[in-house]
C-alpha cells in the first residue's frame, strides 16, 4: 500500500486564471472540481514540470488544437499515460459544461478503457474481440458477496456480484418458508412449572413437571408469510475521485 501511495501518479487540477493556475500547488489525490473559470491545469502531482493547460472559457485561445475533440484527445491520452489501469471509475469526473457522454466517448475511442456501468461494448473493443464479452460490468453501488452455499453463480461457475445498494437498504421484506412446520400439531404452552432433580437422583436432565397450562392450538394459517418491512435508508452511490 505504501509503495502504491508513493509511486502512483496523481492528477492535479488548478482552477482560475492563468496566473492563479501557475501558482496552484494543491494536494496529491485531491478531488477534481472544474469550475466555470478561464482554464485549469494538470500535472503529475509531484512538480509543475510539463504542466498542461486546458481552457474552460470559449473566448480563451486553446493551447492544444483548435476544437474540443483535439482537446479531449490530448487530455485522455495524458490521463491514460499517467494513471494506473483501474484507477478511473464511472464517477471519475464531475459533469460540467463538457458533457459526461463526450468525455466517456473520448476514453472509449482509445479501445483501452471502458466505463463499468453495464454499457454494451463496441464491436472493435479488445475484450469483445478476444474474450467475447459483450457488455461492461455494472459496478457502481454494488457489494461483493461473501461465499454462501445458496448464492448464485454465472455460466462459468464464478461468484456473482452482491445486491445493489438500493436493493439492500430500501424498505423491504423477506419471504418465510414454513414448509417444515406445517406438520406441527398441538397447542401452545402458556404457563408451566417444574422441580429440578437434586444430587441424590439418578443422572439425567429431565425435570418433573408439576403444572402445565395450554393455550391456542398450533395452526399453519396463523403463520406470517413475510417478515415486517425494514430499511429506511435512501440510495447513496459511492463517490470516487481520482
Amino acid at each position: 500500500k505504501k509503495r502504491l501511495q508513493a509511486d502512483n501518479i496523481k492528477i492535479q487540477f488548478g482552477v482560475g486564471t492563468m496566473e492563479e493556475a501557475k501558482n496552484y500547488v494543491g494536494k496529491l489525490g485531491e478531488p477534481i472540481v472544474v469550475k466555470d473559470k478561464e482554464l485549469f491545469a494538470i500535472c503529475n502531482g509531484k512538480d509543475t514540470t510539463n504542466r498542461k493547460y486546458y481552457p474552460i472559457n470559449k473566448n480563451t485561445k486553446p493551447p492544444i488544437g483548435e476544437n474540443i475533440d483535439d482537446y479531449l484527445k490530448d487530455l485522455v491520452n495524458w490521463c491514460l499515460e499517467n494513471t494506473y489501469p483501474g484507477f478511473l471509475t464511472a464517477e471519475f469526473v464531475e459533469q460540467g459544461s463538457i458533457s459526461r457522454s463526450r468525455l466517456v466517448q473520448a476514453f472509449e475511442n482509445t479501445k483501452k478503457f471502458c466505463i463499468p456501468d453495464g454499457r454494451s461494448l463496441p464491436d472493435n473493443c479488445f475484450v469483445k474481440e478476444k474474450f467475447g464479452i459483450s457488455s461492461a460490468p455494472k459496478l457502481s453501488g454494488r457489494f461483493l458477496r461473501h461465499y454462501d452455499s445458496g448464492g448464485s453463480t454465472d455460466s462459468s461457475g464464478s461468484r456473482s456480484l452482491g445486491h445493489a445498494q438500493e436493493d439492500s437498504y430500501k424498505s423491504h421484506d423477506h419471504y418465510l418458508d414454513w414448509s417444515k412446520l406445517y406438520s406441527l400439531r398441538g397447542r401452545l404452552v402458556t404457563d408451566s412449572s417444574s422441580i429440578r432433580r437434586d444430587s441424590d437422583w439418578n443422572t439425567g436432565s429431565t425435570s418433573f413437571v408439576t403444572h402445565m397450562q395450554d393455550g391456542d392450538s398450533i395452526k399453519s394459517r396463523h403463520y406470517p408469510s413475510f417478515t415486517e418491512y425494514e430499511g429506511k435508508m435512501t440510495k447513496h452511490d459511492p463517490k470516487i475521485h481520482v
